[in-house]
């Protein structure tokens, strides 16, 4: 039972952690609900993997450089025009919605009752 409680409440300073990189950090702090599915559904078409996708989301590069950094063979595997279409969908997508997020702080994750 004190190994159960230990557990958890090492689970939960990882989850605050976590959340508060994302609140303070992370560029995601300024994303709407629907950026992001609307992101990975607008650039499917690219075959990304699913490392290159959490890369992009991010790290929102906006240059052709932090691009082939993120995406590997990034020139054989696209023209550039693909690239530049790239770099709209994360600029139309991403870099748009771009208003501090409100409804999701860390202080609202974790009720006030628990160790």
């Amino acid at each position: 039972n004190n190994i159960m409680k230990s557990n958890l409440r090492n689970l939960n300073t990882i989850a605050y952690e976590t959340l508060k990189y994302f609140e303070n950090v992370s560029p995601c702090r300024y994303s709407s609900d629907s950026a992001i599915p609307e992101f990975l559904t607008a650039v499917k078409e690219y075959q990304l993997a699913k490392s290159e996708l959490l890369q992009l989301v991010n790290l929102r590069p906006t240059t052709h450089v932090e691009l082939h950094a993120i995406i590997e063979e990034c020139e054989e595997r696209y023209t550039e025009t693909q690239i530049a279409s790239l770099l709209d969908q994360i600029r139309t997508h991403l870099l748009q919605n771009t208003r501090p997020r409100t409804s999701d702080s860390v202080s609202s994750y974790l009720s006030p009752n628990e160790d």
